[in-house]
């Protein structure tokens, strides 16, 4: 599989950098309004200034992070590198995010990319064995596991009162396993866009296009047939590379 090597910035990315430069210029502009509306305020009298239209408020730090975590989410959206992360890599993403978000300048985002592109394929790899494990695969003695076309999908759905809905634990499941196939046949991925189609199934309880066919069944589980034997063939190709021939299918 091809990935990106190349290190220029794309446009659209050099925007963003501009963009959040003048963004947190006005939130400065604003943070150095309300310091002086507070402090007339106090000069009037006590209790006058409306703190609690403010609550929550900690400061232009806090709202500059913020920007930065947004930018740093629309910019791996942009460059489709989303569509490689596995679960490990998202959630990594998303705490290194919350805990302190690098400042989103053309030295951090390059730097980013380029770490981001080296790593690619291994989180693209890493990504389809352990969705696949997840999955039910069957493991062999001395043999790595592959997959089949059909497969059985534990707990996607709950039952209430004989009423079958959509597991909210399982969405990032779903999700992962649209975004392996679309990615491996090349085409556009859409966050939640698989997800949403399975609440559409529920009442029908069943549901296929042109990479699924999965029928739902009371107790929760379901049926999965992949449809495309190129794309069967392109993950186990990629199981068996992971774990080389002849080793045992056990996570790595």
């Amino acid at each position: 599989m091809a990935f990106r090597k190349d290190l220029m910035i794309p446009k659209t990315i050099e925007q963003l950098i501009v963009d959040r430069d003048s963004i947190v210029l006005e939130l400065e502009n604003m943070d150095k309004c309300k310091q002086r509306a507070e402090k007339l305020c106090k000069e009037v009298g006590t209790y006058i200034f409306p703190v609690h239209q403010f609550r929550g408020y900690h400061g232009i730090e806090a709202l500059t992070r913020d920007v930065d975590r947004r930018m740093w989410r629309q910019t791996m959206e942009l460059t489709g590198f989303n569509k490689y992360m596995d679960k490990i890599a998202r959630d990594e993403f998303s705490n290194s995010l919350e805990k302190d978000p690098p400042e989103f300048t053309v030295d951090n985002v390059r730097s980013t990319l380029i770490s981001s592109y080296n790593q690619a394929e291994e989180f693209m790899n890493r990504g389809v064995v352990e969705l696949f494990r997840r999955l039910g695969a069957q493991y062999k003695t001395n043999d790595a596991f592959k997959i089949g076309k059909k497969i059985i999908l534990r707990n996607w759905f709950t039952v209430f009162c004989g009423d079958l809905s959509v597991n909210y634990n399982q969405e990032p499941e779903m999700n992962d396993l649209d975004r392996v196939v679309r990615t491996l046949d090349g085409v556009e991925f859409k966050e939640h866009l698989f997800s949403q189609s399975m609440r559409k199934m529920i009442k029908c309880k069943e549901y296929e296009d042109e990479y699924f066919k999965i029928k739902a069944f009371k107790n929760g589980n379901a049926h999965l047939w992949l449809k495309r034997d190129d794309i069967t063939d392109k993950i186990n190709d990629i199981i068996a590379a992971w774990y080389g021939e002849g080793k045992l299918g056990a996570s790595k």
